[in-house]
């Protein structure tokens, strides 16, 4: 190895790295196929809105729980886990697809690093990473399939802790918040495409959705092309507002930069005592190009997990729940567009109203 250049053995690592990441996703493909979209999207949808179903399939027709004891029952439970595996399935799959993506942020060195590699002599070539430890990208993959999202911060806190001091730098912090989010971003976007395409959105115009997943498709009215337009819009709009709320909703609405920033800061970190360290690079040759020219570079003291987490969990509680914030927003978006739709029925009944008044005064008037 040692007589194979530097950029050839990255170059080989990350070639490893795709090969098993990409092995990991076609297993859990294999996995998703086994649940038709049809019927596990349906399956989401009846646990949530009951009260939609049509009562002449009662097979379908789900109670809604009143504990946690209730999702035992056989078939809750049944129509319950089987839409949470598949979700589970899908975001592992986005997972491994952020990571296999990523691979250039999670092997860039810091300029912390960097800074702190001159302070001790080390030149910035001695820090490059060549490849990513196989067992830490399992942990990362398998709290994602099996973990909470706390699980998740902490197995990307450890793959980023290249140097196994549990501390990380300010920048590798907001790194490990940005690749805790992009796979949930990922998966939810996926979910509501194919519940989108898997039951219709306007019941109102059909009652197809009503109709068991197995039912023969002769057996189910199709749609008039009017229908098939308002069908169209209507899932062009959704998909549209959810794709802008996963934009926006932690950058701007939950102000996700200032926040991990606040959390930094406030942290009591034991490192360098929380306190900048000014020191004067003697050596900076092989490192800046300058030859033999002097300059001070700010150490600034790096934070553990148990140091984040106890202001995290007080200032930025939305990492522990990044479904549920996602949902929640785009639930609020729905109801903001409802808002919009029954103002705007108002708005023209009340102009039919007026102009109609409007026009027997008129004419009310010329007969006179």
């Amino acid at each position: 190895e040692s007589k194979v250049p530097a950029d050839a053995q990255k170059g080989l690592a990350l070639i490893q790295f795709e090969n098993m990441l990409q092995w990991y996703r076609k297993e859990l493909e294999q996995h998703l196929e086994a649940f038709p979209p049809a019927e596990h999207l349906r399956d989401v949808r009846d646990f949530f809105d009951v009260n939609t179903l049509n009562s002449r399939n009662p097979k379908y027709v789900l109670p809604i729980p009143e504990s946690e004891e209730a999702l035992t029952d056989s078939e809750t439970s049944d129509h319950f886990h089987s839409a949470v595996l598949w979700y589970r399935l899908s975001l592992a799959h986005a997972a491994a697809q952020t990571l296999q993506s990523s691979w250039q942020t999670l092997t860039v060195v810091s300029d912390q690093d960097v800074d702190r590699a001159a302070v001790n002599g080390q030149t910035s070539e001695s820090l490059k990473v060549s490849t990513l430890p196989p067992e830490k990208v399992y942990a990362v993959l398998q709290a994602f399939l099996k973990g909470s999202a706390s699980d998740r911060v902490d197995a990307i806190w450890d793959l980023m802790d290249r140097d196994q001091d549990g501390l990380l730098d300010e920048t590798e912090m907001v790194k490990v918040s940005d690749l805790a989010i992009a796979p949930v971003r990922v998966a939810l976007e996926q979910l509501l495409t194919e519940a989108v395409n898997a039951s219709q959105v306007r019941p109102k115009e059909l009652d197809a959705t009503n109709y068991a997943p197995d039912a023969p498709p002769e057996s189910i009215p199709k749609l008039s092309w009017r229908q098939r337009r308002k069908e169209a819009k209507e899932q062009k709009k959704l998909l549209r507002t959810f794709q802008k709320m996963l934009k926006r909703h932690f950058s701007e609405e939950v102000e996700q930069p200032h926040r991990l920033r606040c959390i930094y800061a406030w942290a009591n970190k034991m490192h360098q005592n929380n306190k900048i360290e000014s020191v004067l690079v003697e050596n900076v040759e092989a490192l800046s190009g300058f030859g033999g020219r002097k300059r001070y570079v700010e150490l600034k003291p790096k934070i553990s997990l148990a140091e984040f987490r106890e202001v995290q969990q007080e200032h930025f509680t939305h990492l522990d729940r990044v479904g549920a914030e996602f949902m929640k927003s785009f639930r609020e978006d729905l109801w903001v567009i409802q808002g919009k739709g029954r103002e705007r029925s108002e708005l023209y009944r009340d102009s039919a109203i007026f102009m109609t008044v409007v026009c027997l005064v008129d004419y009310a008037i010329v007969v006179m």
